[in-house]
């Protein structure tokens, strides 16, 4: 198609000057009408060789744009596919260490978790422990309470004891001056007796018979002090000895 619109333009192109003429408008008239038609076919057919030529120009104007933009949306399409590929792998890897990173929080979560259970579990534990402790602690008081009440009525009874052990020691000690005085009186009886050996058996008999009676008596009434005045020491020892091991185990 090329090579014919070529030789039709150059055809065409050949008597162009003489149809823009005047002289050849005046020579026209002189031709004949068949000579006027292919003169006038001729400036038609150089008018569509151009136009054609110009429609080829821009046609191939356009299949180079054509081309030039299909490379450039083949490589935009390229650098995008990779910019979305390198977007996407970025993506993926944000991604995975997200994952990883919840995983892990998530473990961290589920840990602290059971240590606050734990803890919670003992801080449970410790409250009940701390409730019991109170009561005990309360009844402690109670009995501390009750233990000053009986430490209060063992030193009123340590006292009493006390001034009951000063009264049986004053009577203690009047009766071995009775004794020390029936003891001279027995001597001067005992002097009395011998003296009085004269007198008749019955006498002697009731006389010695009466001695030995008041021995006895006194010895038993000795005997008798010594005993009270041992069992109240006793008893007073072993008081104080009580509420010095009860005052031990309560410090």
């Amino acid at each position: 198609m090329s090579r014919r619109t070529l030789n039709i333009s150059q055809e065409v192109r050949s008597p162009s000057p003489q149809v823009g003429s005047s002289s050849s408008d005046r020579r026209r008239s002189n031709l004949s009408p068949t000579r006027i038609t292919r003169i006038q076919e001729k400036a038609d057919l150089q008018n569509l060789n151009d136009r054609l030529a110009i429609y080829i120009d821009t046609v191939r104007n356009l299949e180079q744009e054509n081309s030039r933009l299909s490379t450039l949306i083949r490589t935009t399409q390229e650098t995008t596919t990779k910019e979305v590929t390198n977007v996407k792998n970025c993506y993926e890897k944000e991604l995975g260490e997200v994952r990883k990173v919840l995983d892990i929080t998530a473990k961290e979560k589920a840990k602290l978790q059971l240590e606050a259970d734990k803890w919670k579990n003992e801080a449970d534990d410790l409250r009940i422990k701390l409730m019991k402790k109170e009561k005990e602690l309360a009844i402690a008081e109670k009995q501390v309470k009750t233990t000053d009440i009986l430490n209060q009525d063992l030193q009123k009874r340590v006292s009493h004891l006390s001034a009951e052990n000063r009264r049986l020691e004053n009577q203690l000690r009047d009766a071995l001056a009775d004794n020390d005085d029936l003891s001279k009186q027995l001597k001067i009886t005992e002097t009395r007796h011998l003296k009085e050996t004269e007198i008749s058996e019955l006498n002697n008999q009731l006389a010695e018979n009466y001695e030995q009676k008041l021995a006895d008596s006194l010895l038993e009434l000795r005997e008798q002090y010594e005993t009270q005045l041992r069992m109240n020491k006793d008893d007073i020892e072993t008081i104080y000895e009580t509420k010095i091991a009860d005052l031990q185990k309560e410090a």
